[in-house]
């Protein structure tokens, strides 16, 4: 983990589906909503997520990717637009077990994307954690951030001075 430096000007979301990119993001924006724009494919689709980041990419707020971006080529979409700029750009990696992501995808209610009943979660989560590339500094990112647990998380939370999330990802 990290402590805030730098404050990025795009945080791109990163794990399985299940991983608690969207629990992580919505309390990030819940206490950083005057500086801070959740952007979610799940919540709309990925044309009016570049619209979104286009859009704001000269304002002063951080924007938050809130998205599987299972490979270094669906990463590479969201840096493209702050390619010739000097901005940081974090990722914060939510590295969780496949069958812990399955589990809190069949506990969730009324989800987006996925049905909680569907009997194709496993196969699902599974495939997406075989072509999953983990990301690197290497793709352009100042800092990869990886969480393997809820107690990592509540403690880069605290090291930026943030309220613990109090439910679990």
């Amino acid at each position: 983990m990290t402590e805030k430096t730098n404050t990025p000007k795009l945080i791109v979301m990163c794990g399985l589906q299940g991983s608690g990119k969207t629990t992580f993001s919505q309390h990030m924006t819940k206490c950083c909503h005057d500086t801070m724009i959740r952007i979610s494919q799940d919540e709309s689709n990925k044309k009016t997520c570049h619209t979104e980041i286009a859009k704001h990419k000269s304002t002063n707020k951080i924007l938050i990717v809130d998205c599987c971006n299972g490979t270094c080529k669906a990463r590479a979409e969201w840096l493209q637009y702050f390619k010739t700029s000097q901005l940081p750009i974090w990722c914060i990696y939510l590295k969780s077990d496949p069958n812990e992501c399955i589990k809190r995808i069949r506990q969730r209610k009324e989800h987006p994307t996925l049905n909680s009943n569907s009997r194709t979660i496993p196969m699902i989560v599974r495939t997406m954690n075989k072509r999953f590339e983990e990301p690197t500094t290497d793709e352009g990112f100042e800092h990869v951030i990886t969480l393997s647990s809820f107690d990592q998380t509540n403690e880069l939370f605290r090291q930026w001075k943030m309220p613990e999330i109090t439910t679990s990802l």
